[in-house]
Protein backbone atom coordinates (compact mmCIF):
# COMPACT_ATOMS: atom_id res chain seq x y z
CA UNK A 1 0.00 0.00 0.00
CA UNK A 2 1.25 3.75 -0.52
CA UNK A 3 0.59 6.74 0.57
CA UNK A 4 0.89 8.72 -2.58
CA UNK A 5 -2.57 10.69 -3.53
CA UNK A 6 -3.52 10.46 -6.64
CA UNK A 7 -5.86 12.70 -8.40
CA UNK A 8 -8.06 12.35 -11.28
CA UNK A 9 -5.82 14.77 -14.16
CA UNK A 10 -2.88 11.75 -12.90
CA UNK A 11 -4.91 9.23 -14.09
CA UNK A 12 -4.78 8.13 -18.24
CA UNK A 13 -6.17 4.99 -19.88
CA UNK A 14 -4.08 4.11 -22.40
CA UNK A 15 -6.18 4.03 -26.12
CA UNK A 16 -6.42 0.10 -25.83
CA UNK A 17 -8.01 -0.06 -23.22
CA UNK A 18 -10.02 3.07 -24.27
CA UNK A 19 -11.26 1.24 -27.53
CA UNK A 20 -12.15 -1.92 -25.37
CA UNK A 21 -14.50 0.22 -23.72
CA UNK A 22 -15.82 2.19 -26.74
CA UNK A 23 -16.81 -1.23 -27.99
CA UNK A 24 -18.56 -2.31 -24.92
CA UNK A 25 -20.74 0.55 -24.52
CA UNK A 26 -23.81 -0.16 -23.83
CA UNK A 27 -23.18 -3.57 -22.52
CA UNK A 28 -21.15 -3.65 -19.28
CA UNK A 29 -24.05 -5.92 -17.38
CA UNK A 30 -23.73 -8.54 -19.92
CA UNK A 31 -19.44 -8.63 -19.51
CA UNK A 32 -18.46 -10.92 -16.85
CA UNK A 33 -14.54 -10.57 -17.89
CA UNK A 34 -12.02 -9.13 -20.69
CA UNK A 35 -9.42 -11.96 -21.78
CA UNK A 36 -6.07 -10.43 -23.05
CA UNK A 37 -4.45 -12.45 -25.20
CA UNK A 38 -0.98 -12.91 -26.49
CA UNK A 39 -0.99 -11.55 -29.87
CA UNK A 40 -2.70 -8.21 -28.62
CA UNK A 41 -6.43 -9.15 -28.95
CA UNK A 42 -8.94 -9.50 -26.55
CA UNK A 43 -12.20 -12.22 -26.03
CA UNK A 44 -14.97 -11.60 -23.69
CA UNK A 45 -16.13 -13.76 -21.20
CA UNK A 46 -20.12 -12.78 -20.59
CA UNK A 47 -22.55 -13.24 -18.38
CA UNK A 48 -24.47 -14.27 -21.44
CA UNK A 49 -22.68 -17.35 -22.15
CA UNK A 50 -22.60 -18.64 -18.35
CA UNK A 51 -26.22 -18.63 -18.40
CA UNK A 52 -26.46 -20.53 -21.85
CA UNK A 53 -24.26 -23.23 -20.65
CA UNK A 54 -26.50 -23.50 -17.23
CA UNK A 55 -29.45 -23.42 -19.52
CA UNK A 56 -28.32 -26.64 -21.86
CA UNK A 57 -27.15 -28.57 -18.30
CA UNK A 58 -30.65 -28.23 -17.34
CA UNK A 59 -31.94 -29.59 -20.62
CA UNK A 60 -29.88 -32.25 -20.63
CA UNK A 61 -30.71 -33.24 -17.15
CA UNK A 62 -33.18 -36.49 -17.29
CA UNK A 63 -37.00 -35.92 -17.18
CA UNK A 64 -37.97 -36.04 -13.50
CA UNK A 65 -34.22 -35.71 -12.14
CA UNK A 66 -33.26 -33.45 -9.80
CA UNK A 67 -30.75 -30.12 -10.45
CA UNK A 68 -28.77 -28.71 -7.87
CA UNK A 69 -26.61 -25.72 -8.66
CA UNK A 70 -23.52 -25.96 -6.84
CA UNK A 71 -22.27 -22.56 -8.04
CA UNK A 72 -21.21 -19.32 -5.94
CA UNK A 73 -23.36 -17.47 -7.88
CA UNK A 74 -26.89 -16.67 -6.37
Amino acid sequence: MCSLSCRPDDVILDPFSQGILDTLRGDEDLVEAVVFNENCTWTLIAEVAKNEKREEANRETAAGAELIDLSDSE
